[in-house]
């Protein structure tokens, strides 16, 4: 199916009528790939466009206040495990 794309393109530059339509042709095929360009160009930037304005959360947390520091439960194990150790060489003696 025949899309007008409302390009045209004309050649007077030699007297031979095929050489004018090979030229004709030649510079017809350029503008259309220079409009595609242009086309894909405008997509990308507004693509890119839309890229930078997407809003984005505040990835950094901070947690203020003495609430959370007396939830705060910290394990030391060091303690158990010499408990454990002093048992075992209880059983081992």
């Amino acid at each position: 199916m025949y899309l007008p794309l409302a390009i045209s393109a004309t050649s007077t530059d030699t007297r031979s009528q095929h050489q004018n339509k090979k030229l004709a042709k030649k510079r017809l095929l350029d503008k259309i790939v220079e409009t595609q360009f242009k086309k894909m160009s405008a997509s990308l930037q507004n693509e890119w466009q839309n890229h930078l304005n997407i809003e984005r959360a505040n990835p950094v947390r901070i947690f203020k206040g003495t609430d959370f520091k007396k939830n705060k439960k910290s394990t030391n194990y060091k303690s158990k495990r010499l408990k454990l150790k002093n048992e075992l060489k209880k059983l081992n003696y």
